[in-house]
């Protein structure tokens, strides 16, 4: 069966860094939200100047949830190179409470330390997701579309220009201590 894959960006809100460890220290790792859940994003305003909103619903990623072959690229573009992917485990997806948590080790090549000082500069702060729904509802009492279930995410890519207000992209900074040590 063949999935309907829809994308979807959120933008920079509360970024937080982590600290590289010793052993990471020549790694250019990077670590953000892809989706934030409970936290609506207008998609567009209809005919009549509503604003038509979709949210992500608390559970809608869960262990059925297929992670196993994303990949991470700049603005979704297949002519830009892969610069982490989950299948060997340079880009993780783990769910908590907040969304869909990224850590990615950036691919050592042209494009992706150039990608690396865009995010560490602060040009590139968000994220952006291609998945595919097997579950949703429209209320249209508030013009919501809610995520129930995503079946596949095949893409987290850093984006300049998110539809969600919500993702971010950071880089991880090595830990002050572990330098003092």
């Amino acid at each position: 069966m063949e999935q309907k894959i829809e994308y979807r960006s959120i933008d920079d809100l509360a970024v937080t860094v982590s600290d590289k460890s010793d052993e990471q220290q020549d790694k250019m790792l990077v670590t953000g939200y892809l989706l934030k859940f409970g936290e609506p994003s207008i998609l567009y305003k209809d005919d009549k100047g509503r604003s038509v909103c979709e949210v992500y619903d608390q559970g809608c990623v869960d262990a059925s949830t297929d992670l196993s072959n994303c990949i991470m690229r700049y603005n979704h573009n297949d002519d830009y190179q892969v610069l982490a992917r989950t299948s060997n485990d340079t880009l993780q997806l783990t769910v908590d409470a907040v969304g869909v948590k990224v850590d990615a080790d950036i691919a050592d090549t042209t494009q992706g330390r150039d990608i690396y000082e865009l995010i560490r500069r602060r040009d590139i702060t968000a994220m952006s997701a291609g998945f595919a729904v097997d579950s949703d509802d429209f209320d249209y009492a508030t013009s919501t579309r809610h995520i129930q279930h995503i079946a596949t995410i095949r893409d987290a890519s850093v984006v300049d220009n998110p539809a969600y207000a919500s993702t971010s992209v950071d880089v991880v900074k090595r830990s002050i201590e572990a330098a003092e040590k």
